[in-house]
């Protein structure tokens, strides 16, 4: 995939520059269909985000030209990047320890010992170690379809970042107090990659959101670079009806530079942040 945005770059150069974002999606592609697979995921971070990087070195040394804008608005549109959600990765990561639970014996060896342990009495201690695995397992699932509905519904509401991150702590704590005690489920926690999200639950999440952020941004930027090529100029803000910061659901900050233009996104928290800065140069 680096090849391909190597040879965008090459394209670019040349004035190739329809066929210098072809590749650029093209990569996007791949990382698309490599990160179907979650064990994959983290390897197709990497070429999505040099693809989005690669399409606005081409974007900013090009001529400003309505055609292949237009064209490059509607690829855009329809050839996506990286598939799954945070929700999903979680989800995905869950099953996955599920089913490692299943075909490993290690952890259901450790979770057994935990119960025969912590049991009160010799016929519970007996009790517990007729319990077959897969009554372990049915147990070790029981509260997590209700956890990852409610996780879905946060991450799909219309409320700001901040505020998702605040109810998914709230909810990952209710967890803990409601069915943590249970050492199946805390084994469960701890072991899943949920204890990633209990440590800090905005570690992970803003990748994703910042990844539409770039995503947004560029799909901003495009018709910034329309205005241009149809008026010779800047537009002096953007224009209405574009794609939203995806951390605050309002527009992105927009400031006319040297070189060209640069969108924000407006949380306080990362307007001082280098990486929530989006530039963008315009050819003259």
């Amino acid at each position: 995939m680096m090849v391909l945005l190597a040879d965008a770059m090459t394209l670019a150069a040349d004035g190739h520059y329809r066929a210098a974002l072809e590749r650029c999606l093209t990569v996007r592609r791949f990382s698309r269909h490599l990160g179907e697979d979650s064990k994959l995921e983290l390897l197709a971070r990497n070429p999505n985000l040099m693809a989005l990087r690669t399409v606005r070195h081409v974007l900013g040394v090009m001529p400003p030209d309505a055609d292949i804008l237009t064209w490059f608005r509607g690829r855009l549109a329809v050839v996506h990047g990286l598939p799954l959600s945070y929700a999903e990765i979680l989800q995905a990561d869950f099953k996955s320890y599920l089913n490692h639970m299943r075909t490993n014996p290690d952890p259901l060896k450790y979770i057994r010992k935990q119960l025969v342990e912590e049991a009160e009495d010799e016929q519970a201690k007996e009790n517990t170690r007729n319990l077959t695995d897969e009554q372990i397992l049915l147990r070790a699932r029981r509260p997590f379809p209700r956890f990852f509905d409610s996780i879905f519904r946060i991450l799909d509401s219309e409320i700001t970042f901040r505020q998702k991150c605040d109810q998914i702590q709230r909810l990952i704590d209710k967890l803990k107090e409601e069915d943590g005690t249970d050492p199946v489920v805390a084994c469960v926690i701890n072991w899943s990659g949920i204890d990633d999200m209990i440590e800090d639950p905005s570690r992970q999440y803003p990748f994703y959101v910042g990844c539409q952020a770039h995503v947004n941004g560029i799909k901003a930027a495009v018709e910034v670079y329309l205005v241009v090529a149809k008026t010779g100029r800047l537009p002096e803000k953007i224009p209405d009806g574009l794609p939203k910061d995806p951390f605050t659901g309002r527009d992105f900050v927009y400031e006319i530079t040297d070189e060209g233009f640069a969108l924000r996104c407006q949380g306080e928290e990362f307007l001082k942040r280098k990486y929530r800065l989006l530039e963008f140069k315009v050819r003259k």
